[in-house]
């Protein structure tokens, strides 16, 4: 519990530092927890076909969100409280005694199943914002042994609520401008590359990518989601932005795959994703990279994949080239003018960030890309 106005503003606090470095949420999420007697702390993401968009929550089995997606835990029809989150005020704090009888819940399949599983059996939940695309929703979640969360504990909730939405607006601005930045930053490039967040929707462009558009390629902008003259295709690039777009595994290439468009100007498509960035991805962050090319893949292409794909500093990015190139880390050193020893650890930093173990391996990588 809190007991002074020193650690209610220091939890405050920590909400906006999460989003504000872009980390920290699950620390901050289960000071909350404790704040309230609680034992998880949730921030959850619900679009409007009930498709989960994210769920961090701290202090359960990580097993729980796999089953939590297989049982379709976002959809209200299953979920009593996610459909009372729909249903209810925003910024309304709300335990099951609001939302639900007694003899509901005995018989509810949710929490006789997945919430008995895992222990969530009570909770104390908050709709931070709600419009036709999705909810966002804030709730501490209690054990059957915790029992219900007490009047005081509620009022801790409630008032911390108002600032965790500030915080998770403030979050969503900026994983919005980062498409647009990263945008900006591939202007000097002079390639044509669109920027799409997880759910594919294009959300920043380069001056060539538009140009691309209006030119006669066979690919067009419509909802904000690119599409192909030739319906195949047009099909084929939505399912590799989908397969780009998806949570990384270890060690697998950012580069999803190519999309030949069959136009007058036979353009290229690669389709990369993107390193991701941050704790808390809130469905905006630039997750999808598209570039466009007529034909051979040069080195100037390859910078913008590296640095945009894979993270690497500019600096980082000419190394690996020198390395893919065939040169040794001290002709790369002489070039550029730095120690053998420097050039080393931005080899052993570019291993790291391709998911490469050889320098024979980071060539293979790039010649690829």
């Amino acid at each position: 519990m809190l007991h002074s106005q020193q650690q209610w503003m220091a939890l405050a606090d920590s909400f906006y530092e999460a989003a504000t470095e872009g980390s920290g949420w699950s620390s901050a999420l289960q000071q909350l927890a404790d704040a309230t007697g609680s034992r998880t702390g949730e921030l959850i993401g619900v679009g409007a076909d009930g498709a989960v968009l994210f769920n961090l929550m701290t202090n359960v089995d990580p097993a729980f969100h796999e089953e939590f997606v297989a049982q379709d835990g976002g959809n209200p029809a299953h979920n009593p409280r996610v459909r009372a989150g729909m249903s209810h005020g925003v910024m309304q704090a709300l335990t099951e005694a609001d939302f639900i009888t007694p003899e509901e819940y005995r018989r509810d399949p949710h929490y006789q199943g997945l919430s008995r599983t895992y222990d969530l059996a009570w909770s104390c939940l908050m709709t931070l914002e709600r419009n036709a695309e999705r909810l966002t929703g804030l709730a501490v979640l209690r054990s059957a042994k915790q029992g219900h969360i007490s009047e005081r504990e509620k009022q801790v909730f409630t008032s911390l609520g108002p600032h965790i939405r500030v915080a998770v607006r403030l979050q969503q601005t900026l994983q919005q401008q980062g498409a647009q930045l990263l945008a900006g930053a591939l202007e000097a490039l002079a390639l044509p590359a669109f920027i799409c967040d997880r759910a594919g929707r294009v959300k920043g462009m380069t001056a060539a990518a538009e140009t691309l558009l209006c030119e006669d390629t066979g690919l067009s902008l419509r909802d904000q989601r690119l599409l192909a003259a030739n319906p195949a295709e047009s099909r084929q690039l939505e399912v590799l932005i989908a397969h780009a777009a998806a949570d990384p595994l270890p060690g697998r290439p950012p580069l999803a795959g190519t999309v030949l468009l069959t136009g007058n100007r036979n353009t290229v498509l690669d389709v990369f994703g993107m390193r991701t960035q941050g704790e808390l991805d809130l469905n905006f962050m630039p997750r999808v990279l598209v570039v466009a090319r007529n034909g051979a893949r040069d080195d100037a292409h390859r910078r913008m994949i590296l640095q945009a794909a894979y993270g690497l500093s500019a600096a980082e990015t000419e190394v690996a080239l020198g390395i893919a190139s065939g040169m040794s880390a001290e002709r790369i050193a002489l070039a550029r003018g730095v120690s053998p020893s420097t050039v080393r650890v931005q080899i052993k930093s570019v291993f790291n960030k391709l998911g490469v173990n050889r320098q024979v391996e980071l060539a293979a990588r790039i010649a690829a890309l």
